[in-house]
């Protein structure tokens, strides 16, 4: 047993296994070893706060939730591995798996009834500013701020995490500008755990002891559970249907239930429109407030999502890029149809920065890679 376990639990395991001992001295010993974690976790003005403390807003599970596969690993890995990163396309779902596997390790207990995290701290990574204010009532909340200085508040928190000795959870929700997090990374702890939602696909989000992990689309049983929450009694294959037609994403498919919902729709009628020539899809969203407690529409998350990867060398060439493909085939396009002198062109008319060649268009590809816009193997 190791990670956010207690402690004590993987000694006297580990105790257990070598034989069999007398009781009273392994007792003993046992109580002794308690006795010593427990001292090595007083922090000055840390015991006064209470224990477990919690800082931040976890997200609330959204309607018709679904528990997907990865769940399962998110959890395994947060316990007995180390870091995760969740990584995929905006709108993928990757802060709800965050929140519904950090309630999950929150409510955890030893058989002593000791939570097995003590401190958990939820950030919305949205910007430097935001993580160290995050970190600031963090170190108020662990009783080590003692200042009005935010930035000096948030470097005692990142020393407190160090040198505590308690079991901590950090969430850094939404951290797209990895700039935003240079030199306030939680350090490296046996007991503390960061767990990470962006959507960024970065070589400099990979390091020993932390775990990468795509949050992709719903699969087919997934939207379907999660279309019929939404839509009862709908018919199966017009649910299958409308997963496929909006390619199995959780946001536009929260979207478009909530839009059926409000207007008594039919899914059949929904697709029918859905299809109509020349109909833009933020027509058929729902626009009486977000579903799901979502924080932007789909199409406002996904531009977002375009126009940062517009920003990545070469700068300008990624949007053109991306209607591109999705026209080509949203599917997948093999590299030798995308890499021909036509196509060279017609980037180069759209991108208005002079000629394309083969190293820009991989660049373009890469830099939708890297915001989880495409995917790229043999095909592009």
């Amino acid at each position: 047993m190791t990670g956010l376990l207690p402690p004590e639990w993987a000694w006297a395991r580990d105790f257990g296994v070598m034989g069999y001992v007398a009781g009273g001295l392994a007792a003993l010993l046992v109580v002794l070893a308690v006795a010593v974690q427990r001292l090595s976790s007083v922090v000055p003005g840390a015991d006064a706060a209470g224990w477990p403390r919690q800082s931040g807003v976890i997200p609330g599970e959204a309607f018709g939730f679904q528990v997907r596969e990865v769940g399962a690993r998110i959890s395994s890995a947060l316990a007995h591995d180390g870091d995760v990163v969740l990584f995929g396309l905006g709108g993928a779902g990757k802060s709800q798996l965050a929140a519904w596997a950090v309630r999950r390790l929150w409510g955890l207990r030893s058989w002593r009834g000791r939570r097995s995290v003590d401190l958990l701290v939820w950030v919305a990574a949205s910007s430097r500013d935001a993580i160290v204010a995050a970190y600031a009532q963090a170190a108020h909340e662990v009783g080590v701020g003692g200042t009005d200085d935010s930035e000096k508040a948030a470097g005692r928190f990142l020393t407190w995490l160090q040198v505590s000795g308690r079991r901590w959870l950090v969430v850094l929700d939404g951290l797209d500008d990895l700039d935003a997090v240079q030199g306030l990374w939680p350090p490296q702890q046996p007991a503390g755990r960061v767990l990470v939602t962006t959507r960024r696909r970065e070589a400099s989000l990979a390091a020993p002891g932390r775990t990468q992990m795509e949050i992709g689309m719903f699969t087919a049983a997934e939207a379907r559970g999660y279309l019929v929450g939404k839509v009862p009694g709908a018919d199966l294959a017009e649910v299958d249907g409308l997963a496929a037609d909006l390619r199995w994403l959780p946001l536009a498919l929260a979207h478009a239930g909530a839009f059926m919902a409000n207007e008594r729709m039919d899914v059949a009628t929904y697709r029918r429109l859905l299809g109509e020539r020349g109909r833009r899809l933020s027509e058929l969203l729902a626009d009486s407030g977000l579903p799901d407690d979502y924080a932007r529409p789909v199409s406002t998350t996904l531009s977002l999502s375009v126009e940062e990867a517009d920003k990545l060398t070469p700068a300008g060439l990624a949007r053109p890029m991306l209607w591109l493909l999705s026209v080509l085939d949203p599917d997948g396009v093999p590299w030798e149809v995308a890499a021909t002198d036509a196509v060279y062109r017609w980037l180069a008319t759209s991108w208005g920065g002079g000629a394309v060649n083969e190293v820009q268009a991989r660049g373009a590809v890469n830099a939708l890679r890297r915001f989880s816009l495409a995917s790229a193997d043999e095909r592009v």
